[in-house]
């Protein structure tokens, strides 16, 4: 992560400042607004470059062939830069809560040039108990990836959680300032607040965070409990 995170070294884990000759992508609330758009033309409100103008990006659509599924990012959401420069293996993902009891039934993010080799997500609990893992198959090269868990996991209002995936190669999406510049919500699902974004070199329980960044890791929510049968996956269209 480097210019985003820490420096390489897993021991270490102290912040890297950035680098002469690395370039930093600094986040813009209203380049952000734009690209969280959804197809089907949600209005963005509020963009301002104020510190008191905090815009809230626009509610994310469901992803198609599930309407009861909520997630933070549109189907359309593209992160500025798509990939890192950093090739070190990492976890990445956002802590989130709900306002309302419901269930976890996969989890997606989007995958930028060069992050390649086995994905794993997983689901933890604020304690950092994983909840749940599963591993994607059928990627496309860029783009959204859904991650369907083999059970749906139940969560509780008004306690956090963590959805991540394991990028073996590096190269994560990551956008700087992102949280500290919106309100990043849809319906009953949010994220945490300034410190959603978390990273973990190495593998395992992401709790550390870097520049309030934005590492585009989601999670598709039903609101309300006790859901039957397996989860399926909906049918998306990878933005590339």
């Amino acid at each position: 992560m480097r210019d985003h995170k820490l420096a390489v070294s897993v021991a270490a884990r102290t912040p890297a400042p950035p680098s002469g000759d690395r370039k930093c992508y600094r986040f813009s609330p209203c380049l952000a607004t734009v690209l969280l758009v959804g197809a089907m033309g949600f209005a963005a409100a509020g963009c301002s470059d104020s510190a008191s103008g905090n815009p809230r990006l626009p509610a994310s659509l469901p992803p198609r062939g599930d309407p009861q599924l909520i997630s933070l990012w549109s189907n359309d959401a593209k992160p500025v830069p798509e990939a890192d420069p950093d090739p070190a293996a990492v976890e990445v993902g956002i802590r989130f809560r709900v306002d309302t009891p419901g269930d976890i039934l996969g989890i997606r993010f989007y995958k930028g040039p060069d992050n390649i080799g086995e994905h794993t997500v997983s689901l933890w609990s604020g304690a950092g108990d994983r909840l749940a893992t599963a591993t994607a198959v059928s990627e496309s090269d860029t783009g959204w990836q859904v991650v369907m868990l083999a059970k749906p996991v139940s969560v509780q209002a008004a306690t956090i959680y963590t959805a991540s995936y394991f990028a073996p190669t590096g190269h994560y999406s990551a956008t700087p300032e992102f949280f500290d510049q919106a309100v990043s919500a849809n319906g009953p699902l949010r994220a945490a607040g300034a410190t959603s974004g978390v990273y973990h070199y190495g593998g395992g329980f992401p709790d550390a965070t870097y520049r309030d960044s934005n590492y585009w890791t989601d999670v598709l929510f039903r609101p309300g409990s006790g859901s039957s049968g397996d989860p399926v996956a909906p049918s998306m269209t990878p933005v590339s």
